[in-house]
């Protein structure tokens, strides 16, 4: 998510991969409860993409509709990550 939109499957997928070596198994909705906490502090933004403009939409994040959204880290969350 540092450098690209990312949707839910690849994100758990990224997770799931980084965990293993420490043998934790993410919950989907811990997951969630983490992508709904990035995007509620301005973290991360989540988006609705489309083919036509305009492209990325900036959406809220809702659980429901988790698995049709796209997210990206904000200047906020870029500059975190970068501190850490």
């Amino acid at each position: 998510m540092a450098d690209d939109y990312e949707n839910l499957e690849h994100l758990t997928e990224c997770v799931s991969k980084s965990l293993v070596k420490h043998k934790i198994a993410p919950l989907r909705e811990e997951l969630l409860q983490m992508l709904e906490e990035l995007t509620r502090e301005g973290l991360a933004q989540a988006y609705r993409l489309s083919p036509n403009p305009p492209y990325s939409t900036p959406v809220s994040f809702t659980v429901a509709a988790s698995s049709q959204l796209w997210f990206y880290l904000t200047p906020d969350g870029l500059s975190l990550l970068r501190r850490e």
